[in-house]
């Protein structure tokens, strides 16, 4: 099984003077999405001419819940625009439809960053999003992730915060994936060290 593993980062401030909320752990994984049977599972969903299209890892899951996921979206009026989400019912509430538009990377970017506000209670989400394209998705993706929450809040108290995604049935290049973890949090990095006080930030 390959997996990585991406951990999160903060900037030291005055201690008891504010909060971060730090970039979503991410972690991507060639298993499939049914292999986390913990997490909530994250299917996309693609506009289509006449019916909005399932991402993969959608067959087994309808499979094993015997139901029919297209009819599911019809009926609830989603075309798998960017923005849309449908908890499915029979599933509990651990089985999300999410829709990504035509699967651009900048509209995998931003459902990316829909998913990690939308879900944003859940502890752990895994999701084939990544698995839509080439390297420039998976890229669009991890910015998505990462970027989606601000850096910096002075509320003493945190509300909860997803804690990870796992990019499932992903089979990323390392050093793709290594460069767009890195623009990814030099990018966190600058808009916390743009957004935290002069007065709360640590010298070092």
């Amino acid at each position: 099984m390959a997996k990585t593993t991406v951990n999160s980062w903060q900037v030291d401030v005055a201690a008891g003077a504010a909060t971060q909320q730090a970039p979503v752990e991410i972690e991507v994984t060639d298993q499939p999405v049914t292999s986390r049977t913990e997490a909530v599972q994250v299917l996309p969903l693609i506009s289509g001419d006449d019916a909005p299209i399932l991402g993969p890892g959608s067959d087994a899951i309808e499979s094993a819940l015997g139901i029919d996921l297209v009819d599911i979206a019809l009926s609830a009026g989603l075309t798998g625009a960017v923005g849309e989400s449908l908890p499915i019912p029979s599933a509990g509430a651990r089985l999300v439809l999410m829709g990504v538009g035509t699967a651009t990377p900048d509209e995998c970017r931003r459902a990316a960053a829909f998913l990690v506000r939308q879900l944003h209670t859940a502890e752990e989400v895994v999701t084939t999003l990544a698995s839509l394209g080439g390297d420039d998705v998976l890229a669009a993706v991890v910015e998505g992730l990462v970027l989606a929450r601000p850096t910096f809040s002075m509320k003493s108290q945190e509300a909860a915060l997803l804690g990870r995604v796992v990019l499932a049935e992903c089979s990323a290049d390392r050093t793709v994936l290594a460069h767009a973890i890195a623009v990814a949090h030099a990018a966190a990095l600058a808009r916390a060290l743009a957004t935290v006080p002069s007065n709360l930030k640590s010298p070092a």
